[in-house]
């Protein structure tokens, strides 16, 4: 069993890309989402609930489940449930050939790091990620108040999430088309 951490900046990519890597591998998708503290529990600034900050994660349980998935054994991970904004339920996952776990911070924890066996970071520039969350935003899928993404969301980005780029194994252009991303990641897995 391989662990695959996939790191990025947030709307680089990474659910999408695991979606699509699940449909064509024996493998299992664990979204680091998944392992938020309920929203209750964020720190607020400037009005809003701060949801940038790496220590909003839960490393203990997200570190124990990828640890049980190393040691064969299966693992029930949490399901955040948005609207509710906390975890409701737990889902089995038994280890496969591959484990792709993608989030914004996983590289950030060095313990969690440490668990992957491959880490592939999906690189995008600030002005792509500010256009994409726009088109969400326009959508209706997510929205992001202008004053968050300048005062919470750039800030911590730049902070948190750019550094995480030096511990990948391979860092991929997030601006390629679905289909060379994918292409580019099969090779890295064929590497292993």
């Amino acid at each position: 069993m391989l662990l695959i951490g996939i790191c990025g900046p947030s709307t680089s990519g990474k659910t999408t890309l695991c979606k699509s890597l699940v449909k064509e591998y024996n493998s299992e998708h664990i979204e680091v989402d998944n392992y938020l503290k309920a929203k209750k529990d964020l720190p607020e600034e400037h009005g809003f609930k701060n949801w940038e900050l790496p220590e909003n994660i839960r490393f203990d349980v997200l570190m124990k489940n990828l640890e049980d998935l190393k040691e064969g054994k299966s693992t029930k991970i949490p399901i955040y449930e948005c609207g509710v904004d906390e975890i409701t339920k737990f889902r089995e996952v038994s280890p496969k050939e591959f484990i792709f776990v993608e989030g914004y911070y996983i590289f950030h924890n060095k313990e969690v790091r440490d668990l992957f066996d491959i880490k592939i970071y999906l690189d995008i520039s600030e002005e792509e990620i500010l256009k994409r969350k726009a088109k969400l935003g326009e959508e209706g899928c997510e929205w992001v108040d202008k004053i968050y993404l300048e005062k919470i969301f750039l800030p911590a980005h730049r902070k948190y999430a750019v550094p995480q780029k030096k511990y990948a194994d391979f860092v991929i252009d997030g601006t390629l088309s679905k289909k060379e991303i994918k292409e580019k990641v099969k090779i890295s897995l064929k590497s292993f």
